[in-house]
């Protein structure tokens, strides 16, 4: 959402401030390499929800109440120069579209239709079975390394297109065996730690290790200066890492969506 064409190659604005606007994988990474911020920001989101389409003659974003529209003609084409303050204008190149026909809040009318059907057992299509029919969701379970070869078989005939395994102590020393298992079932796997997917695997998205390991650092620099362990409160994951593994998507022959990889905080060549 919010990518507007050739401008999204070099878009960025800010080195002297905390806010970098990046819009593509290549500026997000080189953001990195810099030791920059990681704080993006999104050119043309004017509404709660916004549709990014782009098009051979320019680009379209549409929300909850407005669309505005780009000519490819129209689209800025800035030059990549964090030394240099970026002088365009980027909202200034989309047009609103005149509207034919007024539209009832879409978020509103659906919680109309929910509270209705609470009150008067109407019927209510949207909820999250109905959206999961034709998922088909198997649970298998795997305590040794023999109930793990099993179970990517049994994968094969319930022909199962990826696999997520959660990470426990016994999974997480069994890396190598998953990925193995992996490219000679031609399976994706997802994972929970960067270091799943460093090895090989697919793709891993959880909290990250870096962060829990600082954050035991600082719990134990208090508990030495005096603090009484019973007294800390028990603080859940706010870092989370999504990493792909593009060397493993193209063995497997797989596509990697540029939507899933510009939201990637790690891509791995």
């Amino acid at each position: 959402m919010g990518r507007t064409g050739s401008s999204s190659r070099s878009v960025a604005a800010g080195w002297e401030k905390s806010l970098i606007v990046v819009l593509d994988v290549d500026q997000k990474q080189s953001v990195r390499r810099r030791g920059r911020s990681r704080a993006r920001a999104i050119v043309r989101r004017d509404d709660l929800a916004t549709f990014h389409v782009d098009g051979t003659h320019g680009s379209a974003v549409a929300g909850l109440t407005d669309c505005w529209t780009q000519p490819r003609v129209n689209t800025p084409k800035p030059v990549w120069n964090p030394d240099v303050p970026q002088t365009i204008d980027f909202f200034a190149t989309w047009q609103k579209m005149p509207e034919h026909r007024a539209y009832d809040n879409a978020f509103k009318a659906e919680w109309e239709l929910f509270i209705r059907h609470l009150f008067e057992g109407t019927p209510f299509q949207w909820n999250l079975l109905e959206g999961a029919k034709g998922v088909q969701l198997p649970v298998l379970k795997a305590a040794s390394e023999s109930e793990i070869d099993a179970a990517f078989a049994m994968l094969a005939q319930l022909r199962a297109g990826a696999l997520v395994f959660g990470s426990d102590r016994f999974l997480a020393r069994r890396n190598d065996q998953l990925i193995a298992l992996a490219f000679r079932h031609a399976v994706p796997v997802i994972g929970e730690f960067r270091g799943f997917t460093a090895a090989g695997g697919l793709i891993s998205f959880g909290p990250s290790i870096t962060w829990m390991f600082r954050q035991a650092g600082v719990y134990a620099g208090q508990i030495l200066k005096g603090a009484k362990p019973a007294n800390l409160p028990v603080q859940q994951p706010t870092t989370f890492e999504l990493v792909i593994n593009m060397k493993t998507a193209k063995a497997l022959g797989l596509t990697v969506p540029q939507s899933l990889l510009a939201r990637a905080d790690e891509v791995i060549e």
